[in-house]
């Protein structure tokens, strides 16, 4: 028997014993149909020194590579889904240069395809908002939230030592606001006049345009580095998966309609604690879109009885 190994990260690239078990077999069934080899699936799984699940073999005259595609694309069927994320930052706030904690909250729409031995999602922002700050409201105008461009990425899925169905969808990077030659690595442009500079949301002014409102008015003007990705455990059952929202967000203040803004640069980074920043993803019916969401906030993503949380 030849076992199989993991990703660097130690998670085992396969369907859970316990879904297996309620399955009431020892084979796993696909979306194509069964696997092209029979697993020897044991209980009580767990990891040795070497990061090899023990108690997961793989019969040796078997393809071993099929079993991470057959196995992720079997907990993540093609098609559509939903995520809320909540992204928990630090601001800076002038004078004194107190960090306050806010919490950007997004909706997101996701295409899920198979394809070879990939499980691709396309990403698209619908809408994000915050709560207001010390007085003053950040606004993300729907000409904003369309300048976020659609990101692709791959979905994994494995077990952890305890039997958990762990997912990861896997971390990008994307600008907004500007064009860079590399985008994870590239300063962002700091002057309005950059080359680098766009005018995705397309009002006339350099980069992409938050607005503020309350006891301060106006307009900034901003590029965007953020880098997405999600880490947690899915219910093989309902699809729903729980868990880290991973990555950062850098933001460089390029403008502002007022040149008083222009010394209220907030500059937000996500918060050290990674606890605080979290997703929620369920499939959804391919009739629904962001508009749809939307309408629906936050309460569409709350647990439901043929939903329950992983």
């Amino acid at each position: 028997m030849t076992r199989l190994g993991v990703w660097d990260h130690g998670y085992v690239v396969l369907i859970t014993a316990s879904l297996m078990a309620m399955n009431g077999c020892h084979r796993a069934e696909g979306n194509g149909g069964s696997l092209p080899f029979a697993l020897d699936v044991g209980y009580g799984a767990s990891l040795d020194s070497t990061g090899v699940d023990t108690a997961v073999q793989v019969d040796a005259s078997s393809d071993a590579s099929a079993l991470p595609t057959r196995a992720t694309q079997t907990v993540v069927p093609a098609g559509r889904y939903a995520s809320l994320q909540r992204l928990s930052t630090l601001m800076t706030l002038p004078p004194t240069g107190s960090a306050v904690e806010t919490v950007n909250t997004s909706i997101s729409l996701h295409e899920v395809t198979h394809v070879s031995d990939k499980v691709h999602v396309v990403s698209t922002t619908c809408g994000m908002w915050q709560p207001e700050i010390t007085g003053v409201q950040t606004v993300f105008s729907q000409s904003f939230v369309d300048a976020i461009p659609s990101w692709s990425s791959t979905i994994h899925v494995g077990t952890s030592d305890g039997g958990d169905v762990l997912f990861e969808l896997v971390t990008q990077t994307i600008i907004f606001g500007a064009e860079l030659a590399d985008p994870e690595n590239s300063p962002l442009p700091t002057e309005a006049d950059a080359p680098q500079v766009r005018d995705p949301d397309g009002d006339g002014n350099p980069g992409v345009t938050v607005k503020l409102v309350g006891i301060i008015n106006g307009q900034m003007y901003v590029v965007q580095r953020r880098s997405s990705g999600m880490a947690g455990s899915v219910n093989p059952t309902s699809g729903r998966a729980e868990g880290q929202l991973l990555g950062e967000v850098q933001q460089q203040l390029i403008g502002a309609s007022e040149p008083e803004l222009m010394q209220l640069d907030l500059a937000p980074v996500k918060h050290p604690d990674p606890n605080r920043s979290t997703f929620i993803w369920l499939p959804i019916d391919a009739t629904e879109t962001c508009q749809s969401l939307m309408n629906q906030g936050e309460g569409r993503f709350e647990a439901q009885g043929s939903e329950p949380a992983p």
